[in-house]
């Protein structure tokens, strides 16, 4: 992609939950190589689940979402909840 500009495929069966959590979490990323913290080679020997930048993107994804739900006053609506 240009600078700044990415591009994020998430599977459209997915539940609105589903797929805004897995939006946050690849946006985290984002954030990650913006700033220069997502670093491949440096993970290469950990396991997918004890990669430092996985266990941000997984640890932020839910809490991103509710912030997000709450400030557009959505967290009340059935499709928010687990």
């Amino acid at each position: 992609m240009d600078d700044n500009e990415y591009e994020i495929d998430i599977k459209r069966s997915l539940r609105m939950r589903d797929m805004l959590t897995t939006l946050a979490h690849e946006l985290v990323h984002v954030k990650q190589y913006e700033l220069g913290q997502l670093d491949h080679s440096a993970e290469a020997d950990y396991d997918y689940w004890d990669k430092p930048s996985e266990v941000e993107a997984h640890g932020r994804e839910t809490g991103l979402f509710i912030r997000w739900a709450e400030k557009n006053k959505l967290a009340n609506k059935k499709w928010t909840q687990v």
